[in-house]
């Protein structure tokens, strides 16, 4: 039994979050949920009239969640997060 609470949720959020330099009125979205005993976390990253975005997931266990939500804010970025968020 893997034992994951909603408060252990908000940093992992947090991270990805704060790794695109978004803050509340950035159209950045992140959904964590527990699956086969692994952390799967969706984000989402969208133009402000969102006709565009960019999208990623991962998974790993729930001790290595903060590193999962910086890599895919990393992987966001690479693959163009910034300037969709500049638009």
């Amino acid at each position: 039994t893997v034992e994951f609470h909603v408060e252990d949720w908000f940093p992992i959020v947090r991270a990805a979050t704060k790794s695109l330099h978004g803050d509340c009125t950035s159209a950045i979205g992140a959904y964590a949920r527990i699956h086969e005993a692994n952390l799967t976390l969706n984000a989402i990253v969208l133009s402000s009239d969102g006709q565009q975005f960019i999208a990623t997931n991962g998974a790993c266990p729930p001790a290595k969640a903060l590193t999962l939500g910086d890599g895919l804010a990393q992987q966001l970025i690479q693959d163009g997060a910034l300037t969709l968020l500049q638009q």
